[in-house]
């Protein structure tokens, strides 16, 4: 007797999904969120949607920043994933667009500061 199943038994069995797939599909919705949320927010405070202040703006920048910190994290934790390896890749994109817009801000936030230093308080 063999401890083999017979020819064709192991087709119809549920194939194991590649490791890191789920990590990379998070990831990338991560990414995709923050940069939405990142981009409506510079929408809000450039003045583009007058109902809104820029505050309300920034404050979508502010909670977009975490969401795409966790995204570039679950991107990269899942970029060794041969099968979704494009999907990690944007979601890294994504998630750096997002850092990289919220550090241009606050870039932007202190330089403006800097410049009326003791009449803007």
């Amino acid at each position: 007797m063999s401890s083999q199943p017979p020819h064709g038994a192991a087709d119809n069995l549920p194939r194991a999904q590649p490791r890191g797939d789920g990590l990379v599909r998070a990831g990338f919705v991560c990414g995709l969120i923050s940069l939405t949320a990142a981009l409506l927010g510079g929408l809000f405070a450039s003045g583009v949607v007058s109902d809104l202040t820029s505050g309300e703006g920034m404050l979508l920048l502010v909670g977009a920043l975490p969401v795409a910190l966790v995204g570039l994290l679950l991107s990269g934790a899942g970029y060794s994933s041969t099968s979704r390896r494009r999907l990690a890749r944007a979601g890294i994109a994504f998630s750096l667009i997002v850092v990289s817009l919220f550090l241009l801000a606050l870039l932007v936030v202190y330089l403006s500061w800097s410049a009326c230093q003791p009449s803007c308080i």
